[in-house]
């Protein structure tokens, strides 16, 4: 891209949901219990053309990160999955990290993204967490948003939007598989 923007890119379940009870995440890798199948018929056979993590981290040069996910990320225990990748956490309280390419920052949404949009040299800003994806779309400073749904339903957990998100007209500029079989829906917001 020729000039910076700012991109979601999340997973949710068919009922729009983004975490489980607690904030579980492991549902997001859980062997399906049913024995059901991912994709079935047409769509199993179809190609991959989904937008994927490592094609999405390529296209970054930041990522705008709320508290809540950047504990939930923590918390998985797994390696940090962001290499690299300068990382500024909105957060209010005391943040202790020891990767030098994570930092805390606070203060309006509108100044937040205006600022990491200056620091990534026309690449993208990737917005992640639930309340800041809401929290970036409700001011108009999201671009893109990439949805992939798993095919399950939660029934209980965090929602991708509540009421803080106004009315706001998506366009869609694709509909692809992506992986195993989930459903991925490239949005413009604005």
């Amino acid at each position: 891209m020729s000039t910076a923007s700012t991109i979601a890119y999340l997973a949710t379940s068919v009922d729009s949901l983004i975490a489980g009870p607690d904030d579980d995440l492991a549902w997001l890798a859980e062997e399906r219990s049913s024995g059901r199948p991912i994709a079935a018929a047409a769509w199993a056979r179809r190609a991959d053309g989904g937008l994927g993590s490592d094609e999405l981290l390529g296209r970054l040069g930041c990522m705008l990160m709320g508290r809540c996910t950047y504990d939930a990320v923590i918390a998985m225990g797994a390696p940090w999955p962001y290499r690299d990748l300068p990382v500024r956490v909105a957060t209010t309280q005391p943040l202790s990290v020891e990767n030098p390419a994570i930092t805390p920052v606070e203060g309006r949404i509108d100044s937040l993204v205006e600022d990491a949009l200056a620091a990534v040299a026309g690449k993208e800003v990737y917005v992640d967490g639930g309340r800041m994806v809401r929290t970036t779309l409700a001011a108009g400073l999201l671009d893109v948003l990439v949805v992939t749904m798993l095919p399950v339903v939660l029934g209980e957990g965090t929602p991708l939007f509540d009421a803080t998100v106004p009315r706001t007209d998506l366009t869609v500029v694709d509909v692809a598989k992506y992986g195993d079989g989930l459903v991925q829906i490239h949005y413009r917001c604005r």
